[in-house]
Formats: C-alpha cells, structure tokens, sequence
C-alpha cells in the first residue's frame, strides 16, 4: 500500500496493494484491495472502489461504487451511482482528453463502455455490454442495451413494451427518431448497412479473399 500527498478522511479502510497518489477520500470510504486513485480523484463520503479499479481525475460521488474492475477517467459521477465490473470510460480519442459525466443514482451495468464526451442523466438505467455515445437520458427514461442494440422506452424496459398494443408502439414513433443518438433494438448502423448485413458484408470479403 502507499499514499502520496493525498487526505484520507476518518473510518476509511484501504486495503492491501492499493495506490493513492494526489487524491482525497472523504469519510467512511473504502478502497481495494488493488486500486489505484491517480492524482486528481476525489471520493465522497461513503464511497466505495474495489478490485482492480482506477480513478483518474473523476469525483465519485457520495455513497457510489465500483467494485470491480472499472476504469474511470476524466469523469464526474453523482450520487448513489452503481458501476458494473468492466465499465470503462473511453476518455481518450487519440489527440484529446473528454468528459464523461454520470448524473446521481444512475446504473451503469456491467462491461459498458462510455465514450466521452458522454452524459447519462439521473436515474438513467444502462444494461449490460453497451457502447454508449453522446447521449442525456433523465429521469425516468432509461437505456436498454441488448447486445449491440440500443432502445429508448419512456420508463417501461423493453419486456413492458412489448407487452403493448402494436397502435400504442406506433404512436410513440411517429415522428422521425434522430440519427446517431437513440435506435431500435437490434439497429446499429455501419457505413448504411445494419449490423446483420455489415457482418455479412465482411464475412462474405474474407472468404473472396481467401479463394
């Protein structure tokens, strides 16, 4: 374990093997074992970050975890956040650092990856495995991610939706959706062509070229 040139609170556990260089935690924080806050990270009170994890100039906020293997850099998160293990925010595109912002009491389900700049509101529910771009979902809507699908219901999860009478999912989509921030589950869009047809595109490359 070292500590360098940070403030550690009272009734805070810092477990073994863990790193704290320019950083503060507040009271009633808990850290690792095998974590890593790099100078300019900040965890409120009641904050909780476990194994494998590390923090990069990003305040987490009171009562908020990640206990398991996250990256989190660049980025503001409210309170009472839940990160899944392997969330990773992609802060970093090769030139410049971005934000990513998580708004209190927000899920971020496990193996997520939120590319900055990326905002996702209070109360916002991501599922598990997506690749979430620039996008702000309030209250009560919430982010389904299944696979490489993404879907946007008012509040109900996609198993209530569909549970609705086909001429109530047709009025909520009347008006055209914007492209490149919310779509249909089961729709990600490369190059024009949907996921199915990219992929056979590609497969289809590879084996001409392989005769």
């Amino acid at each position: 374990m070292r500590i360098t040139d940070s403030v550690v609170g009272d009734n805070v556990l810092v477990n073994d093997s863990c790193v704290i260089v320019e950083s503060q935690v507040d009271d009633e924080g808990r850290v690792g074992p095998f974590s890593h806050l790099r100078p300019g990270s900040h965890m409120r009170v009641g904050s909780h970050v476990g194994n494998f994890v590390e923090l990069k100039k990003t305040v987490l906020g009171e009562g908020s975890k990640a206990n398991h293997l996250a990256y989190l850099g660049d980025s503001t998160i409210g309170a009472g956040v839940n990160v899944g293990a392997g969330t990773i925010t992609c802060n970093y595109d090769g030139e410049k650092k971005h934000p990513t912002v998580i708004e209190d009491g927000a899920f971020i389900g496990s193996d997520s990856q939120l590319i900055a700049p990326v905002r996702i509101g209070a109360g916002a529910y991501v599922a598990a495995g997506p690749r979430s771009r620039t996008m702000f979902l309030p209250a009560p809507s919430r982010l389904h991610v299944g696979g490489s699908g993404m879907s946007r219901v008012g509040g109900a999860p996609p198993s209530e939706a569909r549970s609705q009478k086909p001429e109530a999912r047709r009025r909520g989509t009347e008006n055209k959706r914007p492209q490149g921030v919310v779509r249909r589950r089961g729709e990600v869009h490369q190059n024009g062509r949907t996921a199915r047809n990219f992929a056979s595109f590609w497969c289809g490359r590879r084996a001409t070229r392989s005769r």
